[in-house]
């Protein structure tokens, strides 16, 4: 969490307010203790978040969303290559990478975006 507190900082986007009712929902579901930090920037619509779960479901996240970028999709594609699955459609679009020890899901509903990396290992 140092690391990710340190790097979202630089950007220099004020923090977010801690969303208490996903946390505890999350924690009593999951049987973890959730660790949560981000930024939001209002002018761009674009928000960062961190979080790290431990114990019984352990994982560790990092979410981007933003408004008004239509080739994010794109972008992803030139750095991680070929989806392994994708869905466009006119209400939507989804993608899936599966790189080692990581899976990155992309969502796009009308003009928000955003993606997640989840680490498997």
């Amino acid at each position: 969490m140092a690391e990710a507190t340190t790097k979202g900082n630089a950007l220099g986007w004020p923090r977010m307010e801690d969303d208490t009712n996903w946390k505890s929902s999350y924690e009593k579901y999951n049987h973890v203790t959730v660790d949560v930090i981000g930024w939001r920037d209002e002018q761009t619509q674009s928000a960062l978040v961190f979080w790290v779960a431990t114990g019984l479901n352990p994982a560790r996240v990092c979410s981007y969303s933003l408004t008004n970028k239509s080739n994010l999709l794109n972008d992803l594609k030139i750095e991680l290559g070929k989806p392994k699955s994708e869905d466009l459609n006119e209400v939507s679009e989804t993608a899936y990478w599966n790189p080692p020890k990581s899976e990155i899901y992309f969502t796009k509903v009308g003009s928000a975006s955003g993606f997640t990396l989840s680490d498997t290992d």
